[in-house]
């Protein structure tokens, strides 16, 4: 079996989503911090963070050949703020009061590295997500329930809040659920050759 990359990312909802998408990859984790510059955008700051983990990929591997991927996603809300993963119940509880009732924005940096290439291939995707009142008795049993401490802005598109709670989406939908597998595919399809 031939493998299109390395994907440098431990979220299991990007792993599936590729692996439906028909890619073929070996996935690894990076641990880095994910650290945010004041003075960049935040599409900026995603694809900062996406080319950290390949760079702390790299350092420990050397010889690696093949193309590595690396991503990073976060939920920006109506005032500017920006919600990475919560650190536990309360900052989850936070998150969810932040964002509910209201729009927010998910963006995801993608950053694409091989040494074939001068520099990595970066590019980002942003999606408004359109979320219903909660009461603060359903945000707890949410958190409770579905323990959402892994995912940006402390919710899942693709499970009971999203299913009772998201009402409009504009862009990418996958990029909600964790990766924006369309727009890769085109950047992908665009550099395979360069790849060989």
């Amino acid at each position: 079996m031939n493998v299109d990359f390395i994907l440098v990312s431990q979220s299991p909802r990007r792993r599936e989503l590729l692996k439906q998408a028909g890619y073929n990859f070996i996935a690894v984790h990076a641990d880095t911090p994910e650290y945010f510059d004041p003075k960049l955008s935040p599409e900026e700051n995603t694809i900062e963070i996406a080319k950290n983990k390949i760079l702390t990929y790299i350092k420990e591997n050397t010889d690696t050949e093949l193309p590595l991927i690396g991503a990073d996603t976060i939920v920006i809300t109506q005032h500017n703020e920006v919600l990475g993963k919560p650190k536990d119940k309360t900052e989850a509880l936070s998150f969810l009061k932040k964002i509910q009732g209201t729009s927010h924005v998910v963006v995801t940096g993608v950053c694409i590295y091989s040494k074939k290439f001068n520099e990595p291939i970066s590019f980002s995707c942003a999606t408004k997500v359109y979320i219903y009142e909660l009461s603060d008795k359903d945000i707890e049993y949410y958190i409770d329930t579905f323990q959402p401490y892994d995912k940006a802005g402390a919710y899942g598109v693709q499970d009971w809040f999203g299913l009772r709670y998201i009402y409009k989406i504009e862009g990418c939908y996958y990029n909600v659920v964790g990766f924006p597998v369309s727009m890769f595919n085109q950047v992908f399809r665009s550099i395979s050759n360069d790849l060989r």
